[in-house]
């Protein structure tokens, strides 16, 4: 599981990695199953609709068409979007082969939290060249790249949501 670090936009509130998760991004029923134990009662829960098919639920071992009421999540809020999609279609530009433009669905999730939140790219941005950057030196390329995946949240406007964060 990923938790988007709450210090990115607001300094005065750390979190440790033991606190409950306010958003959880699950991409596939498997992996909202695991880590259903690390949200809050009330977290939003944002899904890859094209990941939740009856045959994903199979194969995560669900007994119902529904995980959330299975798992007990009454309370939570979905934000159900075909995340690989909307990722393939917005990449289909660069001539990426199916597996490789999937590869970029966490830069997408990571725009549509920013995006939910009302918070500025360049600060994901900035954390993600400060991270990568020690690793091996310059990689501008990729940074490109990571910054076009964070933009395509842009091209879908569908997705003035009705939530209590969203200014």
């Amino acid at each position: 599981m990923y938790q988007v670090s709450r210090f990115i936009w607001d300094p005065v509130k750390i979190f440790t990695p033991g606190d409950k998760a306010d958003v959880l991004v699950a991409m596939n029923p498997a992996a909202l199953k695991v880590n259903v134990k690390h949200i809050k009662p009330n977290a939003i829960v944002i899904i890859d609709t094209d990941s939740f098919k009856k045959s994903d639920l199979d194969k995560a071992l669900y007994t119902t068409d529904d995980p959330f009421k299975e798992l007990g999540l009454n309370s939570v809020q979905v934000v159900a979007a075909p995340i690989s999609t909307m990722v393939k279609d917005g990449l289909a530009e660069f001539g990426l082969d199916n597996k490789s433009a999937l590869r970029c669905k966490n830069m997408f999730a990571l725009g549509l939290v920013c995006w939910l939140f009302d918070r500025p790219l360049e600060e994901a941005m900035n954390m993600l060249q400060n991270k990568f950057a020690k690793e091996a030196g310059d990689r501008t390329g990729q940074y490109q790249g990571a910054d076009r995946r964070l933009q395509l949240r842009t091209q879908y406007p569908c997705f003035s949501l009705h939530l209590p964060h969203r200014k």
